[in-house]
């Protein structure tokens, strides 16, 4: 099975996604969870070893396919610390 993109990128996509709208918005998410699945592998690529993972590229798997992973994560607005000027 060939996976399209390192475990990053999938994870940057998703933070992408997650972003939080504009302060003059109706409704503000201040936490987010997902769940998904994802296929996981490593690949020797120009002698560096990445971790790539994305999500299930067939609907349907065969006895040879391994089960996908369980990708889970939150994302929670947090108070920036104040800044202490002196």
């Amino acid at each position: 099975m060939m996976m399209q993109r390192p475990l990053a990128a999938l994870l940057g996509d998703l933070a992408d996604g997650m972003i939080l709208p504009d302060r003059g918005a109706p409704v503000v998410a201040r936490s987010i969870s997902i769940e998904i699945p994802i296929d996981l592998r490593l690949d020797l690529h120009d002698g560096e070893t990445r971790l790539l993972g994305d999500a299930p590229i067939f609907r349907t798997r065969t006895a040879f396919d391994p089960e996908p992973a369980q990708l889970s994560i939150r994302w929670e607005a947090v108070p920036l610390p104040e800044t202490v000027s002196g």
